[in-house]
């Protein structure tokens, strides 16, 4: 997952409460403050409650911080969009702030537990800690602000889980009509089941592609391994000898995809062998790999049963989405909020 992403994760409270998404976590200082339409004032209140107060400087560093993922991607916040934007964010500061206050001991533990195992998977992807820190930090963001915003959003979602979808009943009648009405679904298109060993053409820390020379000495380790794997040696071992997929490597270098989720050669090499067969040498941009499919799955629809507790799923989170707008006004009317800058009412 790229750095973005991993901003755009702590987002799932903002994609709730507003049209737009801001990412949860802070840049490094910048080395000259942009002009804001909140300068009126040093720091001004912009909205507060009987429990909570928003200040002009809390939206102006989301702002910065949400400029420089958006940034990251090739994206530009024109001027004119600025306080759209701002209003999205100080709406997602108050409905976060309300819902932190709403949480009890068993919401924290919950939420704990989802970061702490989306974290884990996270390095396990990118390789270690450090790597991870790196690439957050290469969107501009405090890499222990950023942990700590992941934090704050998923205690306000299980907050609105437990108050919301939890309530939400979904029949097995109303499951199966959905998947009468909708079988395009739930037809799995043709799959292969693959294992694959990479030797990576990139530098493991900067990530930048190596020199001719180190990857021609790279193409020759391959080559020696395409040999060895033709001989007949154990696969699943010469993948955990030497194969540089992190995510892969304790599962033996095994994936299973469709069409469309690969790289172009990766995918081209795939779906022309037959079981047990093994690829030639395929180059992709980061490296050189192996690959040895295991079993061709032919097109076919999912059979009801295995898809019932998905599709109930999907229609919990679709009422509780209706129903949100509500709970947020209610939310904000009990605890009394005000907006004190009149440009930034939702």
């Amino acid at each position: 997952m790229s750095p973005t992403k991993l901003l755009a994760a702590a987002a799932i409270l903002a994609a709730a409460v507003s049209t737009g998404a801001e990412p949860q976590a802070k840049p490094a200082e910048p080395k000259s403050k942009p002009v804001s339409t909140l300068d009126l004032f040093p720091d001004k209140v912009l909205a507060r409650s009987t429990n909570i107060t928003i200040k002009a400087s809390k939206v102006e560093e989301e702002f910065a911080a949400m400029r420089s993922a958006m940034a990251a991607q090739g994206k530009v916040i024109r001027e004119a969009e600025r306080l759209t934007y701002e209003k999205r964010i100080l709406e997602h500061f108050i409905v976060t702030e309300l819902l932190l206050i709403k949480a009890d001991d068993a919401d924290r533990a919950k939420a704990g537990e989802k970061v702490t195992a989306f974290l884990d998977e996270m390095r396990k992807r990118v390789g270690s800690e450090e790597a991870l820190r790196r690439q957050v930090e290469s969107t501009g963001a405090i890499y222990e602000v950023y942990k700590g915003r992941l934090l704050e959003t998923a205690i306000a979602k299980q907050v609105l889980t437990r108050d919301i979808k939890d309530k939400i009943q979904i029949t097995t009648g109303a499951a199966q009509k959905f998947y009468d009405d909708n079988p395009s679904r739930f037809e799995t298109p043709e799959m292969v089941r693959a294992s694959h060993i990479l030797i990576s053409t990139r530098d493991p820390q900067s990530q930048l592609d190596l020199n001719e020379a180190k990857r021609a000495e790279k193409r020759r380790v391959a080559e020696g391994l395409l040999e060895r794997a033709r001989k007949g040696e154990d696969f699943a071992k010469l993948v955990k000898d030497f194969s540089d997929d992190a995510p892969s490597k304790d599962k033996g270098g095994e994936y299973v995809f469709p069409r469309g989720m690969m790289a172009a050669e990766f995918e081209a090499a795939a779906f022309t062998l037959g079981a047990n067969q093994v690829s030639d040498l395929v180059t992709t941009k980061v490296g050189f790999h192996i690959i040895k499919v295991a079993e061709r799955i032919p097109a076919r629809k999912t059979a009801f049963d295995r898809v019932q507790e998905n599709i109930r799923e999907f229609l919990s989170q679709q009422e509780a989405d209706k129903q949100l707008p509500a709970y947020v006004e209610k939310l904000k009317k009990a605890a009394g909020v005000e907006y004190l800058d009149e440009r930034l009412k939702p």
